[in-house]
């Protein structure tokens, strides 16, 4: 009587099996670490885009509104100011002159530990505080560039009035990134105006992404 014999895995064959299986599983794996990276890194380009637009776009905003020309470092009350760290440009307060009333600038920190660019809008009946950037915000570097051409073409003004322009820089930092920080620079140009009939001129701004 011939009996039927099973014939089962070979050790060999079960490791070989095993080792297949397991570059499987780490490929999957590495692919799912990177495509959670990388949709953690498209949230931040985001979210720090939006915070750094919001920023610029106040004060480009309240800077061609200013009705004086804006100083840089002036004591004086009566006029637009900007108070920037000498060695290295980081901006600290802003003070403009506004029709009705006056806005005001500061960073400050949250409970977090976690910058904020503070804005403060007074006028003789109202008091408004509005926060930007308080989840990623890194510094925000301001420099004044002077230069002829925005010498006041208003001609009921005196044409030695300048109004400045400045070039802005907005950092946007992620230090709780696993794959290490991911960095958004927010850099433009914002222009001041030169009269009483071009308080809203054109701006630009360009958009850098790096990971250290």
């Amino acid at each position: 009587m011939k009996t039927n014999k099973i014939k089962g895995f070979t050790v060999i064959e079960m490791l070989v099996g095993l080792a297949i299986l397991s570059f499987i599983i780490s490929a999957a794996i590495l692919m799912m670490t990177r495509g959670a990276k990388n949709v953690k890194k498209g949230s931040f380009n985001t979210l720090a885009a939006n915070q750094a637009f919001w920023i610029y776009s106040v004060l480009r905003d309240d800077f061609s509104k200013s009705l004086t020309p804006i100083e840089v470092g002036a004591t004086d009350p009566n006029v637009s100011t900007i108070n920037i760290d000498e060695s290295s440009g980081q901006l600290n307060t802003v003070h403009i002159l506004l029709q009705g009333g006056s806005v005001e600038y500061s960073i400050e920190t949250n409970e977090n530990g976690n910058k904020f660019l503070m804005r403060h809008i007074k006028t003789d009946n109202n008091s408004l505080k509005q926060k930007f950037g308080d989840e990623y915000l890194e510094e925000i570097l301001l420099t004044k560039t002077d230069s002829s051409a925005n010498a006041s073409s208003d001609p009921d003004s005196d044409s030695s009035v300048s109004y400045p322009e400045f070039d802005l820089v907005v950092k946007m930092l992620d230090s709780t990134s696993s794959s290490g920080k991911n960095e958004m620079v927010w850099k433009a140009k914002i222009y001041t105006p030169v009269s009483k009939d071009t308080k809203d001129q054109f701006w630009y701004s360009t958009i850098d992404n790096s990971t250290p």
